[in-house]
């Protein structure tokens, strides 16, 4: 059998074999030339099916890529995180997937390699006459900071982990939803968040990884102290007009909502111009009116009421008070639970709008986080 010389002979090989099939992840293959990602020493070699090495630059088998990234399945405005960049050769078939409006993280340790991608990523955005905005930071993977609200929709970690000493830390990276490609000892993982809190997983393939660099938690710093690790802080992207059709639906319909009851002059969203509103919801999560969201707040709300001896009888209140902020409405109630197709009706523009006039004051309350509640 013939072996790939080139990368739209590579592309060919894998759609052949079945390794990609999706054909947004093919179209990146074939536009994104894995030979761009390595050094001249390979030549042809780095389009054969398998890994290759020269120095300190690595690029794993194109079937890997091709399981993460069909597993992975990122999304015009989804956000990714790949630990151990390396080359950035993934990163980059990401980037033409999640669009400029994705976010695109990476963390290497190695700085040889963190200066190779760089120029990777700026020859290929010539050739291709584009502008990718992928962000990679120096740095240890295992100590990324992720704000709440903040997580990734889609991770890949491209060296070996042991799951009893990385998979708490590894899973508090993912969004509800998101996935996760891993290599679990000698096994290719995929993990996933689903929206209770769980998550599930199954092995793809068998493979052998180098193993991840362990945080040291021992080195000692100034006057024999133990130094903490440095974190690595990506700078994320707050919500704006631009991105609002990246963001989840339960934030855009939030948004909408507001906007539309400012429109009415007897509202309280009316009190205060539309550009204000706007303003403020910058400062939301994405994941702040999101259905997981609402319920862990009424979830912890029940929690507290039990502990403080206020039983049921305090849920059955606060039932009756989301009844009546949605007076006018159709007469349903409030319910977190429901779908959020209907978030649309008249009665919840209402409610929601009035909730949400209670963020200036009261930003990560139980009541700002009610702004996407939805009408059953």
């Amino acid at each position: 059998m013939k072996l790939p010389r080139s990368n739209d002979e590579l592309v060919a090989y894998m759609k052949k074999h079945g390794m990609v099939k999706t054909p947004a992840i093919i179209e990146a293959f074939r536009a994104v030339d894995r030979g761009d990602f390595a050094t001249p020493n390979l030549g042809q070699l780095v389009y054969f099916n398998r890994p290759v090495q020269d120095g300190d630059v690595h690029l794993s088998a194109p079937f890997i890529y091709a399981d993460a990234l069909e597993e992975l399945s990122p999304k015009p405005g989804m956000s990714f995180l790949n630990i151990g960049s390396g080359t950035c050769y993934l990163s980059y078939l990401v980037s033409m997937l999640v669009g400029e409006l994705g976010v695109n993280h990476g963390v290497e340790l190695n700085e040889a390699l963190l200066e190779h991608s760089a120029r990777c990523i700026a020859s290929t955005d010539d050739r291709l006459g584009r502008k990718t905005d992928i962000q990679v930071l120096r740095g240890n993977g295992l100590s990324v900071a992720v704000e709440p609200g903040c997580g990734y929709d889609c991770v890949y970690v491209g060296a070996g982990c042991d799951p009893d000493l990385t998979l708490p830390y590894l899973q508090g990276l993912l969004n509800v939803g998101g996935v996760m490609v891993v290599p679990f000892r000698e096994e290719l993982v995929r993990m996933e968040r689903m929206a209770d809190g769980s998550f599930s997983s199954r092995a793809l393939c068998n493979v052998c990884f180098s193993p991840i660099v362990m945080v040291d938690t021992k080195k000692e710093g100034f006057r024999g102290a133990p130094e903490p690790p440095p974190t690595v802080r990506f700078v994320v992207k707050p919500w704006s007009p631009l991105c609002h059709s990246v963001y989840p639906r339960s934030f855009r319909d939030t948004v909408l909502n507001v906007l539309m009851a400012n429109a009415r002059e007897d509202s309280l969203p009316g009190t205060l111009p539309p550009a204000l509103w706007m303003e403020i919801m910058g400062f939301a999560r994405r994941d702040w009116f999101s259905e997981s969201a609402i319920i862990q707040e009424r979830e912890a709300t029940a929690r507290a009421k039990r502990t403080s001896g206020g039983g049921g009888g305090g849920g059955r209140k606060g039932k009756g008070k989301a009844a009546r902020a949605d007076e006018g409405g159709s007469g349903g109630s409030v319910d977190a639970s429901s779908s959020s197709s209907s978030i649309l009706t008249s009665g919840c523009l209402v409610g929601a709008a009035r909730t949400v006039a209670l963020l200036p004051v009261r930003a990560g309350s139980a009541a700002a986080t009610q702004m996407g509640c939805h009408v059953s």
